[in-house]
């Protein structure tokens, strides 16, 4: 008994010390118990999440994807995802989850893992916004090059033509293929 109450304080420590957000719930979502960073993460505490439901944090994009998540993490055992959560003030944070059923009596039992992702999804949205306004002004670039009255060209070190607009291969007699 004593090796029994070693092992599950040994649990209990690691739990309640990760950085990431720990829950057991079952396969409805009804939560059992938490750590004390899953709590934070929501904006809430540990004695208002137990007793509560998955979905009364959820966004209603993942309220969308559950069933897929859900039917997935009943066949395989083990899911991964990324999903949005509302905290308990209203605002949304993103979270990379990995559950795995670790019993399948009364309801079963799911131990989630969360990790807060969300400045790296705020950077990669940052990001994205980047890519599509520098395509768009390669794109303007492009329509200058390409219909501009003079011949317009760029040349390799050896100053032969790497690419030539319209006007350019005109006056030379190009095609501009």
């Amino acid at each position: 008994e004593k090796i029994l109450q070693k092992s599950e304080k040994q649990y209990r420590s690691i739990v309640e010390n990760i950085n990431d957000g720990f829950c057991i719930h079952d396969l409805d979502g009804n939560i059992y118990g938490c750590n004390e960073k899953f709590a934070q993460m929501l904006g809430s505490t540990q004695e208002k999440i137990v007793g509560s439901n998955l979905d009364d944090f959820s966004s209603r994009e993942m309220m969308l994807e559950k069933v897929d998540v859900m039917e997935e993490l009943k066949n395989k055992g083990i899911v991964e995802f990324d999903a949005d959560f509302k905290r308990e003030d209203g605002t949304e944070c993103y979270y990379s989850i990995k559950s795995s059923i670790v019993s399948h009596e009364k309801g079963g039992r799911v131990h989630s893992f969360l990790r807060d992702v969300t400045k790296r999804r705020e950077m990669e949205e940052t990001l994205h916004q980047s890519e599509i306004k520098a395509q768009k002004r390669l794109a303007e670039i492009e329509a200058i090059y390409n219909s501009a009255p003079i011949g317009l060209c760029v040349l390799d070190r050896n100053l032969h033509f790497v690419r030539i607009n319209d006007r350019m291969a005109e006056i030379n007699g190009f095609s501009i293929k």
